[in-house]
């Protein structure tokens, strides 16, 4: 889906970013250290049967007992911040839209008790959290994993741009902090443990993004940090669980977004993308890429992958890449007119979005 101006109405904006990981604590923090180089990786208290500690990039000060719902509960309340409260009042009842990103163990379609237990748990926490805006928002769960909050992007913001809502808050939250995840991967064989180099280090993490129009910005007083321009979703048939992947539905969902990018013979200045260490994962990379990238790469176009500083934070992947883009946008560091950001889940989801400088040319 691609918003321009008299299609659909106008593109939405990113008016607030908000990021925790274990990196940092706020967006600027998270992209400070990032360009600084500095990597979140950490020894965790799981141990593998291997007998080594499992290297995680975890938010270490979060309480170590926790995990589960409650600990993705504390990462909630710590990304919404004081945005409820300034909320409140300056929405009509109806007009607030807001998306929660999960991991794909939430979904409907896992028959697991006790992550189906917690789905709702997590829907109920922001609810409260969203008490102080005065009226209860029209509130989706997408349970997608990775690739997931890119058809959060394209719900909230065709909802923006077409006037349906006023404002939308995207919620990404993941963590691997997770006894019953860590026993189950360890079985898959698909942790990083210093021996097994195709194994991935785990992350967790949140981040919130709020969209609005510039018309909303401008008259509540909010930044415009970037353009949502496009966000687009599609599958892989043949992915992890299936094999073997030829990138197919990451190219497909990618070049929904650079087709658009073509036509206006334009190119894209970051690639910003999700891949790990996982072969499968870097085969499906370079088997969609000279694809997706076709015509809209340029010999200064930038290419970044997000875990190799903070792990792999699964559905917090996409919206904590716009909270390192606005920051990047706001700061000149990377020098960029655009970044598209992609995903990829365990499971069948891809995803994208392009997210463009706010003032056009940099």
């Amino acid at each position: 889906m691609t918003w321009r101006d008299g299609e659909r109405g106008a593109p939405p904006v990113v008016c607030g970013v908000q990021a925790l990981n274990g990196l940092g604590f706020n967006s600027h923090q998270t992209w400070a250290l990032r360009r600084a180089d500095f990597r979140a990786l950490a020894e965790s208290p799981f141990v593998l049967p291997s007998g080594k500690r499992l290297t995680m990039a975890h938010i270490r000060v979060l309480p170590e007992q926790e995990y589960g719902a409650h600990r993705l509960s504390l990462i909630l309340r710590q990304v919404l911040g004081a945005w409820p409260d300034w909320l409140r009042g300056r929405l009509p009842r109806g007009r607030l839209a807001v998306a929660l990103a999960l991991p794909e163990r939430y979904s409907k379609q896992v028959e697991h008790r006790r992550f189906a237990r917690e789905r709702e748990q997590l829907r109920q926490t922001l609810l409260t959290a969203l008490e102080p805006v005065g009226h209860e928002p029209r509130l989706d769960v997408h349970a997608y994993g990775h690739g997931g909050p890119a058809y959060s992007f394209q719900w909230a913001g065709d909802l923006v741009a077409t006037g349906e809502a006023d404002a939308a808050m995207i919620l990404g939250l993941d963590s691997y902090y997770d006894p019953d995840v860590v026993d189950l991967l360890a079985d898959q064989r698909r942790l990083y443990d210093g021996d097994r180099v195709d194994g991935f280090i785990p992350g967790e993490g949140g981040a919130m993004v709020v969209l609005g129009t510039r018309r909303l910005a401008s008259e509540a007083g909010l930044p415009v940090l970037a353009q949502l321009s496009s966000a687009s979703v599609g599958s892989e048939v043949r992915n992890s669980y299936t094999g073997p992947n030829l990138g197919e539905g990451l190219a497909d969902t990618v070049c929904a977004v650079t087709e658009d990018i073509a036509a206006r013979k334009d190119s894209v200045d970051w690639w910003l993308g999700d891949v790990s260490s996982e072969s499968y994962r870097i085969k499906e990379f370079q088997l969609a890429f000279p694809r997706f990238s076709a015509g809209v790469s340029h010999g200064a176009s930038l290419m970044e992958f997000i875990p190799s500083h903070l792990g792999d934070m699964g559905a917090a992947t996409l919206p904590t890449a716009v909270a390192l883009v606005t920051e990047a946008f706001s700061r000149g560091d990377p020098l960029a007119r655009n970044c598209l950001a992609w995903a990829s889940s365990d499971g069948s989801t891809r995803g994208a979005i392009l997210l463009e400088h706010p003032h056009g040319s940099t």
